[in-house]
């Protein structure tokens, strides 16, 4: 996760969301990266840019946007865990383990 004054549209993964808050009338849209690229964005934008650059869809204001990002789950670890050190298919079963101690407790 990036600040977000850092943030580019290229940074934004799969599940990261821009959460785009009119100041006017409170109508909120999450844009996901591919949308912004297919509305014409450069992927090297600010995410803070876009404050400036979307209209409002309920009330029509321009530069009243609050933009954030809404980052999705970290990626989690399906194949060769990285805490057991030891090439296991979905660590004993569990698709997604994410630490030692939920392998260990199913033991």
């Amino acid at each position: 996760m990036l600040p977000l004054y850092l943030a580019r549209i290229e940074d934004l993964r799969r599940g990261d969301l821009v959460k785009v808050d009119c100041a006017a009338c409170h109508h909120v849209a999450l844009l996901t990266s591919d949308f912004l690229l297919g509305l014409g964005f450069s992927p090297s934008a600010k995410v803070l840019d876009l404050k400036w650059r979307v209209r409002c869809r309920g009330c029509g204001a321009r530069g009243r946007a609050v933009v954030s990002i809404k980052w999705g789950a970290p990626e989690r670890v399906s194949r060769d865990c990285p805490w057991h050190r030891r090439s296991r298919p979905s660590c004993f079963g569990i698709p997604l383990c994410g630490n030692r101690n939920t392998a260990i407790a199913l033991i």
